[in-house]
């Protein structure tokens, strides 16, 4: 989960750099150091690497592989969960969270792949039944 929050923090940085960059006054100090983060951004080429290397599938399907089952479900999320040996159920929100909160920033560039692994999965679900 570590690698997903760091890949949706530097998307985030990228994109409120660039809206930074638009809405500040050209010929003053700010307006220069965001068009040198834009540009380096540019040049490192995060987003289309991230669409590239599969991520617009990898997030979907971490999303789709939580661990939610009737086990997690009918768990309480509190300490008498864990004193029986069994963990409260919180870490699975937070794995969603965050795989969410990365799904949300890539969205612009990934909503087409997002849509098709969730029909495909749903599609799959219905052929078992």
């Amino acid at each position: 989960m570590k690698v997903v929050t760091l890949l949706h923090d530097l998307v985030l940085e990228v994109k409120e750099t660039e809206e930074a960059w638009q809405s500040v006054s050209q010929g003053t100090s700010k307006y220069a150091e965001l068009q040198e983060k834009r540009r380096q951004y540019r040049a490192a080429g995060l987003i289309p690497r991230l669409v590239e290397q599969g991520w617009c599938t990898h997030l979907p399907r971490l999303l789709l592989a939580s661990p939610i089952t009737i086990q997690h479900v009918a768990r309480r999320d509190d300490l008498s969960s864990a004193q029986e040996q069994d963990l409260p159920a919180q870490p699975v929100h937070d794995v969603i969270e965050k795989v969410v909160a990365a799904m949300l920033v890539l969205a612009d560039v990934c909503v087409d792949r997002f849509v098709y692994m969730f029909y495909a999965k749903r599609k799959k679900e219905n052929k078992r039944k």
